[in-house]
């Protein structure tokens, strides 16, 4: 029994000295803690790293954006993310990440069914975090020192097969970049990799694995209060969509309906060429991208494609869309993050993976980015050169009318309006 008693205290013991101590704010802010100020200030104190949230933020979206600056062959790859959350900061102990469940909506924001339907739909669960600290402000903050070890559960890699397991310990921040909209983090981690897995010396003897380092940034993106009104789709619009079930359009039944991804309409797209991007294929990139932009006048929409270099002091992974060559995954690819309730295009990488044996040319390249910048706006897959037209003019078109039913009957006016 004393025995027992031994372990069981040695174990207690051994697990309060692994978890971090609470500390106070006075101490958090001491001398010798960096302070990186903005609307998510980040403290690094003894080791570890904090994240403060404003209880002004309760409500408020926020979108979780990685990517891979460079390593193992790779140049501004996207990481799997989270995506999109809205904040809950009731008190100055908690915050909560939620991702609400979108497919079942009520679309007309007069209905007289919205209470009933939102008793009875309640909030999701989401990620909760208890406050390491709480500000002089009463602001709660929370220890992400996992964030920068692991990657927490916000982001995740392994979709990239070459990329094996972390070397523990290997992690460090490198950099904190904040500013009005967000915060940006750049971690070096070092990972496992089958280096010469099937070379043998001359013993027979198969070497042991060797370890990459591996350059990834993290973009926490507050979203505006009053996001991209949504658009709902129409029949014969070859665009992507989001399907949803809609409990207002009738009173007795639920409508089965879709919405459209697209970007903002009163956003530029600026799609930012990576500094490593051969010199010979910029101008085919340029082309590619920029020939949308007489399609858009024809169409009779504003929005206008520009391609220009990523300058030395801007951060990638604080762009919208970035277009980058590396060793990944060959020919022309692209990832994006799209908002579950808007439907809104919010970011996108844009990659070209070598091909050694068979190098494309400018032409072929050019090609390949022009039919890649169709789905990245939101075209349908496969669509030809008429349905690509009515349906950026379908989704580019400014909003004229808060009620989404009327603003898709007006849309479907203008696109038969040749």
């Amino acid at each position: 029994m004393k025995n027992t008693l031994i372990i069981a205290g040695l174990m207690t013991a051994t697990l309060a000295m692994a978890q971090p101590q609470p500390i106070s704010y006075s101490n958090l802010v001491k001398t010798g803690t960096k302070l990186a100020e903005g609307v998510l200030p980040i403290y690094q104190h003894d080791n570890r790293v904090y994240m403060e949230f404003d209880r002004q933020l309760d409500g408020r979206e926020m979108e979780l954006r990685g990517q891979i600056d460079c390593g193992f062959g790779l140049i501004d790859r996207a990481v799997k993310s989270i995506g999109v959350v809205k904040l809950s900061v009731p008190d100055s102990a908690t915050v909560v990440l939620n991702q609400p469940f979108y497919h079942d909506r009520i679309l007309d924001t007069d209905s007289p069914l919205t209470k009933a339907f939102n008793l009875s739909n309640g909030p999701t669960v989401g990620r909760t975090y208890c406050a390491a600290v709480v500000s002089d402000k009463g602001n709660p903050i929370v220890d992400i020192t996992e964030l920068v070890e692991y990657g927490m559960e916000w982001f995740d890699c392994s979709q990239y097969s070459a990329i094996r397991s972390l070397v523990e310990g290997s992690s460090r921040l490198t950099e904190v970049h904040a500013s009005a909209s967000g915060v940006a983090m750049s971690i070096e981690r070092q990972y496992e990799t089958e280096a010469e897995q099937y070379s043998f010396n001359s013993m027979a003897i198969i070497l042991p694995n060797a370890s990459k380092p591996l350059l990834t940034s993290y973009y926490f993106n507050l979203l505006p209060p009053n996001g991209e009104p949504i658009r709902l789709c129409a029949r014969d619009i070859a665009a992507q969509t989001i399907h949803l079930n809609d409990y207002s359009q009738n009173p007795y039944t639920m409508v089965e309906d879709s919405l459209v991804v697209r970007w903002a309409t009163n956003v530029p797209c600026v799609f930012y060429i990576d500094s490593l991007m051969p010199q010979q294929y910029r101008g085919a990139v340029v082309k590619g991208i920029e020939s949308w932009n007489s399609v858009l006048a024809k169409a009779g929409v504003k929005k206008r494609l520009t391609a220009k270099p990523l300058g030395k002091q801007m951060k990638a992974v604080e762009q919208a869309i970035v277009v980058a060559y590396d060793f990944g995954k060959k020919g022309v690819t692209s990832e994006k993050t799209v908002h579950p309730r808007t439907g809104e295009i919010l970011s996108c990488r844009l990659n070209i993976g070598h091909n050694g044996k068979s190098p494309i040319t400018a032409d072929e390249l050019t090609k390949s980015i022009r039919k890649e910048v169709a789905q990245i706006l939101g075209i349908a897959p496969n669509a030809n050169n008429q349905q690509a037209a009515r349906a950026l003019k379908y989704l580019y078109n400014a909003p004229a009318n808060s009620n989404v039913y009327k603003d898709r009957e007006r849309m479907i006016g203008i696109v038969k309006d040749k």
